[in-house]
C-alpha cells in the first residue's frame, strides 16, 4: 500500500509540474462565451500553434471546445490554474492527465 501511495503522490506531482510548465491559461474577461483558453505546449501542431481548450466558466454545461491556437495577448490575460472556476480546473487536469498517461503507455 505504501508503494501505491508513493506512486499516486508521484503522479500528482508530475501532473502539477506539467500544468505549471507546459500549460498556459488565458482569461479574456468574458468578451466571448468561451472566456478561458488553455494552451497545451507539449507538442506543437505546427510551428507556433498548439492544442488548446476553450471553455466557459461551466464547461460541462456550457462551452468546452478543443482546437488549435497560438499563444498571445489576443487570448486575454495570463492566469494561473487556481484563478479559474473549479470545473475549468478539473477539465485541464483531466486533459493533462490523459496526455501524460498516453505518453507513459507509449514509452512502456
Amino acid at each position: 500500500m505504501k508503494t501505491n501511495g508513493k506512486r499516486i503522490n508521484a503522479l500528482g506531482n508530475q501532473l502539477d509540474d506539467a500544468i505549471r510548465t507546459k500549460v498556459r491559461i488565458y482569461d479574456n474577461g468574458g468578451k466571448t462565451l468561451d472566456r478561458y483558453t488553455s494552451l497545451y505546449l507539449f507538442d506543437p501542431v505546427r510551428p507556433g500553434t498548439y492544442g488548446s481548450r476553450s471553455m466557459s466558466s461551466q464547461p460541462y454545461y456550457g462551452i468546452g471546445c478543443y482546437g488549435e491556437a497560438m499563444p498571445g495577448r489576443h487570448l486575454g490575460r495570463r492566469v494561473q490554474l487556481n484563478d479559474m472556476p473549479a470545473d475549468c480546473q478539473r477539465v485541464i487536469r483531466s486533459d493533462v492527465s490523459a496526455y501524460l498517461s498516453a505518453v507513459h503507455a507509449a514509452s512502456a
